[in-house]
């Protein structure tokens, strides 16, 4: 089980990236560097660097519907519906607005791609874009994992995984109850 929930980075633009290694979000920046290092940015707070290396090489991909817009999209189905039962919606009119709706939900979908720590499994950050611009994410998802793959951490002391998520911790990107979680998770797969 995960835990913690990190940082969500929203890329909400279409625009290309401004550079190959940084990508900019509503609230939060976060840039990778050649040597392994993701550093994210978070409004208000000192930037966290996080090593790929610690990062699982497995990142967990899911779609994300608000519910309003599910009840909402509900109702616009059956309001339309009724109406068409009536005859006061033709078949075109009814296909106009279930159209709509179809696409009012496809727009608020969004596309996320959280990444955890590989000995502690704690959730450090979240790339999150609208679905409809899910490819811009799984570019930058490559990116990271890529990284992961050159620095990964599977042959990092005991000592070594509590103090990079402690570190982690005292920056704020994992919270107590998840780090206590994470040193359990630790201390368990070493005496596996």
């Amino acid at each position: 089980m995960a835990t913690g929930t990190g940082a969500i980075i929203k890329l909400r633009t279409t625009q290309a990236p401004h550079n190959q290694k940084s990508w900019m979000g509503k609230s939060i920046a976060f840039d990778i560097y050649e040597s392994g290092l993701i550093q994210i940015n978070i409004k208000n707070k000192e930037p966290v660097l996080i090593r790929s290396g610690i990062l699982n090489p497995t990142p967990a991909a899911q779609f994300h519907l608000p519910t309003i817009f599910i009840s909402t999209a509900v109702l616009g189905a059956l309001v339309s519906g009724t109406l068409y039962t009536l005859n006061i919606f033709n078949i075109w009119m009814l296909s106009f607005c279930l159209l709509l709706v179809a696409a009012l939900i496809v727009m608020q979908t969004t596309y996320q791609i959280s990444y955890f720590s590989a000995g502690g499994n704690c959730q450090l950050f979240t790339l999150e874009s609208w679905f409809i611009h899910r490819s811009q994410i799984n570019q930058i998802a490559d990116t990271i994992n890529q990284h992961i793959s050159q620095c990964e951490l599977s042959t990092a002391t005991l000592p070594q995984k509590i103090q990079e998520h402690r570190r982690l911790h005292d920056a704020g990107l994992i919270s107590a109850p998840a780090y206590e979680q994470a040193k359990i998770q630790i201390f368990t797969k070493k005496h596996l």
